[in-house]
């Protein structure tokens, strides 16, 4: 029974009764603009990083995304770009979580009680196994169960609604859209078997070789595989309710043991950013409660640096558009999230793993240091 199926998941995902459960994050958010009723023009202030479909959201509801640039350090929205950006339209504030750091919300929190306005904050990135279910000042937090999470489902997602009226638009407007067939689970399940097949070192690394001798790009194919929503149109595939299988599996996700994964990472993710070379900087290092779910580097060379690991037998990558800056309205050009889009060009995804050993770890640094090494060197050399 789906609504039973439903009602489980979200008991266990926040027993106070304050949880909706969703086909995507993304599906969360619209629900959530379409219980806010923009109106044409109003603004919502969005990390100036995040998922590319996000602003085309806000665009889809009549509304305008407008980007608040962030510290590097944190991956925080800093307050002079809340302030600057804030304006008479603005009616949300959409803060991201990113690379398994959390932020602290504090700042953006006081705006949204001063003007009387809805912060959400997309946890899709933060969840570790343990207790955290977003902040209380939050109106809305989202999680994520999808293809490349922590605790994946292979989909779903779990929003935390802080006012029972709203909690209670946004389920119907959710029970009114259509269900995902089973069989599109089924399909979606039978997929990524087949990629894990691959996870084995001598299929992968087969493949990435048969890849690379064909011209094709590695980065490119990987992200297409597991992207979300890739080709289709994008308010019919988010505007579904999640089948009762999905539920099933996502609660048997969200019941199971993932914090010594989790654990191990944020380990090997914390070793390696103390030993990191003077030319890469750990983008939000000094996040709150890291897991290290994704690691990014900026780097001078990144094309060099990706290539200096592989020769070490480590795959990295620039991500491809799993993250992107948004661009922010012509008629709001001087809101441009100059850091963010500056540095991202040159971020490097370091694979940083739970199963890394402490010798992988040891190969890994002394292969950052080799690239920083050279690099010194190449600066060095008469122009």
């Amino acid at each position: 029974d789906l609504q039973h199926a439903y009602a489980a998941v979200e008991t266990q995902w926040h027993g106070q009764g304050a949880s909706l459960a969703c086909l995507s994050v993304r599906s969360g958010f619209d629900l959530a603009l379409s219980a806010l009723a923009l109106r044409p023009g109003d603004e919502v202030l969005v990390s100036a990083l995040t998922i590319p479909h996000m602003a085309a959201l806000v665009a889809a509801h009549g509304g305008v995304a407008i980007p608040v640039d962030l510290d590097p350090r944190t991956m925080a929205p800093t307050v002079a770009a809340l302030r600057r950006n804030v304006s008479p339209r603005t009616r949300a504030v959409l803060i991201a979580h990113l690379f398994g750091g959390r932020i602290d919300i504090g700042a953006a929190a006081d705006m949204a009680d001063e003007r009387g306005i809805a912060l959400i904050e997309d946890c899709a990135q933060v969840f570790d196994g343990g207790e955290f279910r977003g902040n209380a000042r939050a109106s809305v937090s989202l999680f994520s169960f999808g293809s490349i999470k922590t605790a994946t489902a292979l989909g779903g997602a779990l929003a935390v609604v802080r006012d029972a009226g709203l909690l209670a638009e946004r389920r119907r407007l959710r029970d009114a859209q259509p269900v995902v067939s089973e069989a599109t689970y089924l399909r979606k399940v039978l997929k990524y078997e087949g990629i894990r097949a691959m996870t084995n070192p001598y299929v992968f690394g087969a493949a990435v070789a048969a890849l690379r001798t064909a011209g094709v790009d590695v980065d490119e194919t990987l992200n297409a595989l597991t992207r979300s929503f890739r080709g289709t149109d994008l308010l019919s595939a988010i505007r579904q309710q999640p089948s009762a299988a999905m539920m099933v599996q996502l609660r048997r996700r969200i019941c199971s043991n993932v914090k010594p994964y989790c654990d191990a990472r944020r380990r090997n993710g914390a070793a390696l950013s103390r030993r990191l070379p003077g030319s890469l900087m750990h983008l939000g290092s000094e996040a709150q409660a890291h897991c290290h779910w994704l690691f990014p580097v900026v780097a001078k060379h990144p094309a060099q640096l990706i290539a200096r690991l592989a020769a070490a037998g480590f795959d990295a990558t620039q991500g491809g558009d799993t993250l992107s800056v948004v661009q922010p309205p012509a008629q709001r050009f001087d809101t441009a999230a100059t850091t963010m889009a500056a540095l991202m060009p040159q971020v490097v995804y370091l694979p940083v793993l739970p199963t890394l050993t402490g010798a992988d770890l040891e190969r890994l640094v002394s292969a950052l240091h080799h690239y920083d090494q050279a690099l010194q060197h190449d600066e060095e050399q008469p122009s």
